[in-house]
């Protein structure tokens, strides 16, 4: 078996995995927001999930210390920008996210 054999087999045993988990997260993702019970429970949801994004992209910016460069918000900035929306919509208060349960890795 040559290098070439062997990286079949293991992205054959690994890869194809780790593609359909990713594809699996996102589609149980995108069917957790659109199982909104109505409007503006969608809206709460997907408001509720890019929170969490810029949650984490906040913890990262502080972890590493870097900022947004040429006039970019920080992710502290983006969540008030997002719980603003939120509030002008009359929605509930955002709460941590909880999409469909992902184990740990």
């Amino acid at each position: 078996m040559d290098g070439r054999q062997a990286l079949g087999l293991v992205c054959a045993g690994t890869l194809g995995w780790t593609l359909l988990r990713g594809a699996l997260e996102n589609f149980a993702t995108g069917l957790w927001l659109l199982d909104g019970t109505g409007c503006s429970e969608r809206r709460r949801r997907a408001l509720s999930l890019w929170d969490e994004y810029m949650r984490n992209r906040q913890q990262h910016e502080t972890d590493t210390g870097h900022l947004p460069s040429g006039g970019g918000l920080t992710g502290a900035q983006r969540r008030t920008e997002i719980r603003a929306i939120a509030d002008q919509l009359g929605l509930a208060p955002l709460t941590a996210c909880s999409p469909p349960h992902r184990p740990p890795v």
